[in-house]
């Protein structure tokens, strides 16, 4: 395989070269073979058939939105360690569309082995199932991107490398994922979606 890598999820099981990253008590799963899930809040899957370079970019829209009680979605970036059992070492940035009981909201999250930080949020009125989420990391440089607009740049220098993924809870779900390197200054997401 070559980055970037496409997916339009469009079969009936994640299948090779996904990792999951929360086997312990959930995985991320293909539902209705068009989108993906977390079997359970907060379940991650990474693409690790490619060696991401340290500055990356991952994007993928919303599918399944439900406004669902404290559930979110959205792609991550940087991810390293998992869940296996009851002991948590999963790290990762991820861009994620939130709902926290009625009041939405956007936001970049951090974990870092298990904890968790939200670096930054903000409300947002609806979100659509065709919104497109997109992360990426730059150095210490993070920004975030929904369709297409610049949302919030911050600096972070916890995690250095890893993998991109997906990050999703039970009830909601994302679709045409992308992931790749990232050129020098970042950029817009390409709206042209076409799976590899």
């Amino acid at each position: 395989m070559a980055l970037p890598k496409l997916d339009n999820f469009n079969r009936t099981s994640l299948g090779a070269g996904w990792t999951q990253r929360r086997s312990f008590d959930g995985d991320v799963v293909i539902t209705t073979s068009t989108h993906v899930q977390g079997g359970f809040p907060d379940a991650q899957a990474t693409w690790d058939d490619d060696t991401f370079p340290d500055n990356q970019y991952a994007q993928a829209t919303l599918a399944a939105w439900g406004g669902v009680f404290a559930q979110w979605a959205g792609p991550v970036v940087r991810m390293t360690g998992s869940k296996p059992t009851a002991t948590d070492t999963r790290s990762f940035y991820a861009y994620e569309a939130y709902d926290g009981g009625g009041a939405s909201e956007h936001r970049i999250r951090k974990v870092v082995s298990g904890t968790q930080t939200v670096i930054w949020s903000a409300a947002h009125a609806a979100f659509a199932n065709t919104d497109l989420l997109r992360i990426e990391v730059e150095g210490t440089t993070i920004r975030a991107y929904l369709n297409g607009v610049l949302q919030r740049t911050e600096t972070d220098s916890s995690l250095t490398s890893g993998q991109a993924g997906v990050s999703s809870g039970s009830d909601v779900g994302l679709d045409d994922f992308e992931a790749g390197a990232l050129t020098a200054g970042g950029g817009k997401p390409a709206y042209a979606y076409a799976q590899q």
